[in-house]
Protein backbone atom coordinates (compact mmCIF):
# COMPACT_ATOMS: atom_id res chain seq x y z
CA UNK A 1 0.00 0.00 0.00
CA UNK A 2 1.40 3.37 -1.11
CA UNK A 3 2.25 5.44 2.26
CA UNK A 4 0.99 8.53 1.02
CA UNK A 5 -2.26 7.01 -0.59
CA UNK A 6 -3.38 6.42 3.26
CA UNK A 7 -2.64 9.80 4.16
CA UNK A 8 -4.12 11.41 1.79
CA UNK A 9 -8.01 8.94 2.32
CA UNK A 10 -7.15 10.28 6.67
CA UNK A 11 -7.09 14.31 5.41
CA UNK A 12 -10.22 16.19 7.52
CA UNK A 13 -12.55 17.09 4.31
CA UNK A 14 -11.34 17.00 0.68
CA UNK A 15 -13.58 14.15 0.04
CA UNK A 16 -13.74 15.22 -3.71
CA UNK A 17 -9.86 15.04 -3.96
CA UNK A 18 -9.88 11.35 -2.16
CA UNK A 19 -12.56 10.35 -5.30
CA UNK A 20 -9.82 11.39 -7.76
CA UNK A 21 -6.75 9.49 -6.06
CA UNK A 22 -8.94 6.64 -5.49
CA UNK A 23 -9.74 6.90 -9.42
CA UNK A 24 -5.74 6.49 -10.00
CA UNK A 25 -5.19 4.04 -7.61
CA UNK A 26 -7.46 1.86 -9.77
CA UNK A 27 -5.92 3.52 -12.96
CA UNK A 28 -2.49 2.66 -11.23
CA UNK A 29 -3.92 -1.08 -10.41
CA UNK A 30 -5.27 -1.81 -14.27
CA UNK A 31 -2.10 -0.38 -15.99
CA UNK A 32 0.16 -2.85 -14.03
CA UNK A 33 -1.59 -5.67 -15.73
CA UNK A 34 -1.75 -3.72 -19.08
CA UNK A 35 1.66 -2.15 -19.49
CA UNK A 36 0.54 -0.43 -23.06
CA UNK A 37 -1.52 2.36 -21.16
CA UNK A 38 1.35 3.46 -19.56
CA UNK A 39 1.06 6.69 -22.34
CA UNK A 40 -2.48 7.77 -21.16
CA UNK A 41 -1.71 11.07 -19.23
CA UNK A 42 -3.36 12.00 -15.96
CA UNK A 43 -5.89 15.42 -16.50
CA UNK A 44 -5.14 18.76 -15.13
CA UNK A 45 -7.40 19.86 -12.48
CA UNK A 46 -9.11 22.65 -11.63
CA UNK A 47 -9.92 23.26 -7.95
CA UNK A 48 -12.40 25.12 -7.02
CA UNK A 49 -11.37 25.90 -2.99
CA UNK A 50 -10.67 28.89 -0.66
CA UNK A 51 -8.03 29.67 1.53
CA UNK A 52 -7.13 28.00 4.46
CA UNK A 53 -8.06 24.54 3.85
CA UNK A 54 -4.47 23.31 3.95
CA UNK A 55 -3.67 22.97 -0.12
CA UNK A 56 -0.10 22.88 0.49
CA UNK A 57 0.00 20.30 2.36
CA UNK A 58 -2.59 18.29 -0.33
CA UNK A 59 -0.19 18.92 -2.74
CA UNK A 60 2.58 17.75 -1.15
CA UNK A 61 0.71 14.60 -0.46
CA UNK A 62 -0.27 14.35 -4.13
CA UNK A 63 3.02 14.40 -5.31
CA UNK A 64 4.20 12.26 -2.75
CA UNK A 65 1.83 9.79 -4.12
CA UNK A 66 2.29 10.15 -7.66
CA UNK A 67 6.39 9.54 -7.07
CA UNK A 68 5.82 6.45 -5.10
CA UNK A 69 2.86 4.99 -7.47
CA UNK A 70 5.80 5.02 -10.10
CA UNK A 71 3.48 4.57 -13.33
CA UNK A 72 0.60 7.39 -12.95
CA UNK A 73 3.57 10.38 -14.25
CA UNK A 74 7.00 11.13 -14.11
CA UNK A 75 8.96 13.83 -11.63
CA UNK A 76 12.00 15.65 -13.29
CA UNK A 77 13.87 18.75 -11.51
CA UNK A 78 14.71 20.07 -7.76
CA UNK A 79 10.90 20.20 -6.47
CA UNK A 80 7.90 17.68 -7.44
CA UNK A 81 5.71 20.38 -6.97
CA UNK A 82 5.78 24.35 -6.54
CA UNK A 83 2.60 27.02 -6.25
CA UNK A 84 2.21 29.85 -8.41
CA UNK A 85 -0.11 33.06 -7.46
CA UNK A 86 -0.79 34.82 -11.32
CA UNK A 87 -1.49 38.35 -11.14
CA UNK A 88 -4.13 40.26 -13.45
CA UNK A 89 -2.55 41.72 -16.20
CA UNK A 90 -4.89 44.60 -17.58
CA UNK A 91 -4.84 44.63 -21.63
CA UNK A 92 -2.24 46.73 -23.34
CA UNK A 93 0.19 46.14 -20.10
CA UNK A 94 3.13 44.01 -20.43
CA UNK A 95 2.11 40.44 -19.11
CA UNK A 96 5.19 39.97 -16.25
CA UNK A 97 3.29 37.13 -14.59
CA UNK A 98 3.66 34.53 -17.63
CA UNK A 99 7.62 35.59 -17.85
CA UNK A 100 7.94 34.86 -13.92
CA UNK A 101 6.10 31.61 -14.36
CA UNK A 102 8.32 30.70 -17.28
CA UNK A 103 11.11 31.50 -14.96
CA UNK A 104 9.53 29.49 -11.78
CA UNK A 105 9.28 26.68 -14.15
CA UNK A 106 13.40 26.94 -15.09
CA UNK A 107 14.06 27.19 -11.11
CA UNK A 108 11.77 24.49 -10.40
CA UNK A 109 14.12 22.02 -13.01
CA UNK A 110 17.48 23.35 -11.53
CA UNK A 111 20.23 21.47 -13.46
CA UNK A 112 18.06 19.40 -15.19
CA UNK A 113 17.06 19.99 -19.06
CA UNK A 114 13.08 20.35 -18.36
CA UNK A 115 10.86 20.13 -15.34
CA UNK A 116 8.18 17.42 -14.92
CA UNK A 117 5.81 17.34 -11.74
CA UNK A 118 2.82 19.37 -10.33
CA UNK A 119 2.48 23.42 -10.93
CA UNK A 120 -0.47 24.81 -8.48
CA UNK A 121 -1.85 28.19 -9.83
CA UNK A 122 -4.38 30.25 -8.58
CA UNK A 123 -5.52 31.84 -10.86
CA UNK A 124 -8.61 33.99 -8.37
CA UNK A 125 -7.96 37.72 -10.21
CA UNK A 126 -8.31 36.10 -13.35
CA UNK A 127 -12.52 35.65 -12.75
CA UNK A 128 -14.46 37.44 -15.27
CA UNK A 129 -10.80 38.37 -17.53
CA UNK A 130 -10.57 34.90 -19.32
CA UNK A 131 -11.37 36.21 -22.96
CA UNK A 132 -8.60 38.67 -22.69
CA UNK A 133 -5.30 38.15 -24.39
CA UNK A 134 -3.22 37.68 -21.86
CA UNK A 135 -5.52 35.02 -20.26
CA UNK A 136 -5.20 33.01 -23.47
CA UNK A 137 -1.09 33.64 -23.85
CA UNK A 138 -0.92 31.79 -20.40
CA UNK A 139 -3.33 29.05 -21.28
CA UNK A 140 -1.53 28.52 -24.98
CA UNK A 141 1.79 28.13 -22.98
CA UNK A 142 0.19 25.86 -20.39
CA UNK A 143 -1.53 23.60 -23.31
CA UNK A 144 1.72 23.32 -25.25
CA UNK A 145 3.92 22.05 -22.03
CA UNK A 146 1.01 20.41 -19.65
CA UNK A 147 2.06 16.63 -21.38
CA UNK A 148 5.32 16.89 -19.10
CA UNK A 149 3.28 18.52 -16.37
CA UNK A 150 0.14 17.61 -14.06
CA UNK A 151 -1.04 21.18 -13.76
CA UNK A 152 -3.81 22.31 -10.85
CA UNK A 153 -5.57 25.46 -11.34
CA UNK A 154 -7.30 27.04 -8.72
CA UNK A 155 -10.51 29.48 -8.28
CA UNK A 156 -11.99 30.12 -5.25
CA UNK A 157 -15.59 29.74 -5.49
CA UNK A 158 -17.58 28.84 -8.66
CA UNK A 159 -21.09 30.74 -9.56
CA UNK A 160 -22.76 31.78 -13.08
CA UNK A 161 -19.37 33.92 -13.96
CA UNK A 162 -16.82 31.19 -13.95
CA UNK A 163 -18.76 28.63 -16.08
CA UNK A 164 -17.37 30.68 -18.24
CA UNK A 165 -13.70 30.47 -17.20
CA UNK A 166 -14.17 26.61 -16.70
CA UNK A 167 -15.26 25.97 -20.38
CA UNK A 168 -12.49 28.11 -21.58
CA UNK A 169 -9.98 26.28 -20.05
CA UNK A 170 -11.44 23.01 -21.28
CA UNK A 171 -10.92 24.21 -24.29
CA UNK A 172 -6.78 24.40 -23.55
CA UNK A 173 -6.80 21.08 -21.07
CA UNK A 174 -8.27 18.31 -20.19
CA UNK A 175 -9.94 18.98 -17.26
CA UNK A 176 -11.37 17.27 -14.10
CA UNK A 177 -12.85 20.30 -12.13
CA UNK A 178 -13.08 19.13 -8.12
CA UNK A 179 -14.62 21.54 -5.60
CA UNK A 180 -13.26 21.35 -1.94
CA UNK A 181 -15.54 23.30 0.83
CA UNK A 182 -13.83 25.25 4.35
CA UNK A 183 -13.91 22.61 6.61
CA UNK A 184 -16.54 22.28 9.07
CA UNK A 185 -16.48 24.08 12.59
CA UNK A 186 -16.60 20.58 14.33
CA UNK A 187 -13.92 19.19 12.35
CA UNK A 188 -11.60 22.99 13.05
CA UNK A 189 -12.18 21.55 16.82
CA UNK A 190 -11.14 18.22 16.16
CA UNK A 191 -7.78 19.46 14.61
CA UNK A 192 -7.13 21.74 17.63
CA UNK A 193 -7.93 19.13 20.27
CA UNK A 194 -5.54 16.70 18.28
CA UNK A 195 -3.18 19.24 18.36
CA UNK A 196 -3.63 20.10 21.94
CA UNK A 197 -3.11 16.31 22.57
CA UNK A 198 0.26 16.17 20.96
CA UNK A 199 0.96 18.32 23.71
CA UNK A 200 -0.49 16.18 26.62
CA UNK A 201 -3.41 18.51 27.39
CA UNK A 202 -6.98 17.10 26.89
CA UNK A 203 -10.41 19.24 27.09
CA UNK A 204 -12.84 18.90 30.07
CA UNK A 205 -16.55 18.19 28.95
CA UNK A 206 -17.34 21.87 29.92
CA UNK A 207 -14.76 23.11 28.34
CA UNK A 208 -15.61 22.19 24.59
CA UNK A 209 -18.43 24.01 24.11
CA UNK A 210 -16.82 27.32 24.88
CA UNK A 211 -13.92 26.43 22.51
CA UNK A 212 -16.34 25.20 19.61
CA UNK A 213 -18.36 28.49 19.68
CA UNK A 214 -15.36 30.40 20.03
CA UNK A 215 -13.92 28.57 16.26
CA UNK A 216 -17.25 28.81 14.99
CA UNK A 217 -17.28 32.45 15.43
CA UNK A 218 -14.06 32.62 13.58
CA UNK A 219 -15.04 30.60 11.15
CA UNK A 220 -17.96 32.85 9.79
CA UNK A 221 -15.79 35.72 9.26
CA UNK A 222 -15.38 36.80 5.91
CA UNK A 223 -11.68 36.07 5.40
CA UNK A 224 -11.63 33.44 8.22
CA UNK A 225 -7.58 31.66 7.33
CA UNK A 226 -8.76 28.22 7.99
CA UNK A 227 -6.16 25.92 9.55
CA UNK A 228 -3.57 29.09 9.33
CA UNK A 229 -5.94 30.50 11.74
CA UNK A 230 -6.67 27.49 14.12
CA UNK A 231 -2.94 26.84 14.25
CA UNK A 232 -2.22 30.17 15.72
CA UNK A 233 -5.40 29.48 18.67
CA UNK A 234 -3.73 26.14 19.40
CA UNK A 235 -0.37 27.72 19.94
CA UNK A 236 -1.74 30.58 21.57
CA UNK A 237 -3.83 28.04 24.21
CA UNK A 238 -0.80 25.95 25.12
CA UNK A 239 1.03 29.32 25.52
CA UNK A 240 -1.53 30.66 28.30
CA UNK A 241 -1.73 27.45 29.53
CA UNK A 242 1.81 26.28 30.34
CA UNK A 243 2.54 29.91 31.42
CA UNK A 244 0.43 29.46 34.06
CA UNK A 245 1.81 29.67 37.61
CA UNK A 246 0.17 27.30 40.15
CA UNK A 247 0.45 23.98 39.39
CA UNK A 248 -0.03 22.42 35.62
CA UNK A 249 -3.29 20.39 35.08
CA UNK A 250 -3.04 18.28 31.98
CA UNK A 251 -6.28 18.77 32.10
CA UNK A 252 -8.54 21.77 30.58
CA UNK A 253 -11.02 23.48 32.05
CA UNK A 254 -13.60 26.02 30.66
CA UNK A 255 -12.10 28.24 33.31
CA UNK A 256 -8.98 28.07 32.46
CA UNK A 257 -10.59 28.91 28.41
CA UNK A 258 -11.84 31.82 29.47
CA UNK A 259 -9.63 34.16 27.86
CA UNK A 260 -10.65 32.56 24.43
CA UNK A 261 -14.52 32.80 24.69
CA UNK A 262 -16.10 34.34 21.63
CA UNK A 263 -16.94 37.47 23.74
CA UNK A 264 -13.27 37.67 24.95
CA UNK A 265 -10.61 40.41 23.85
CA UNK A 266 -8.74 37.90 22.30
CA UNK A 267 -11.47 36.74 19.83
CA UNK A 268 -11.87 40.22 18.74
CA UNK A 269 -8.29 41.34 18.27
CA UNK A 270 -8.51 37.74 16.20
CA UNK A 271 -11.66 38.94 13.99
CA UNK A 272 -10.00 42.82 13.64
CA UNK A 273 -6.99 40.81 12.15
CA UNK A 274 -8.37 39.11 10.06
CA UNK A 275 -10.08 41.88 8.83
CA UNK A 276 -6.93 44.19 8.56
CA UNK A 277 -4.53 41.67 7.04
CA UNK A 278 -7.27 40.79 4.07
CA UNK A 279 -7.37 44.45 3.45
CA UNK A 280 -3.90 45.16 3.18
CA UNK A 281 -3.12 41.95 1.18
CA UNK A 282 -1.61 39.48 2.52
CA UNK A 283 -3.84 36.79 3.73
CA UNK A 284 -3.22 33.79 1.86
CA UNK A 285 -4.52 31.46 4.44
CA UNK A 286 -1.97 28.43 4.12
CA UNK A 287 -1.60 26.39 7.21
Amino acid sequence: MNLYYQKIMELTGADALKRIVRKWDTLSGNIKQHPETRSLLLPDMLWIAPDGIGKTKMLRLLSEYLSAQENLMDFYGDVKFFEFYMNYTAPGERFDDLRRLMREVRNAAGFRSEYRGLIYIDISEWIGHEKEKHFISFLEYLADNSEEWLVILNIPYADAQTKGLESLISMYLRLEVITMDMPRADELLDFVVQKLSSQGLTLDKDAVPLLQKTIALLREQKHFSGYQLMNILYRDLVYNIYSRKHRLSKRISADMLRDFAEDSEYVSRMVYKMERTAKIGFLDGEA
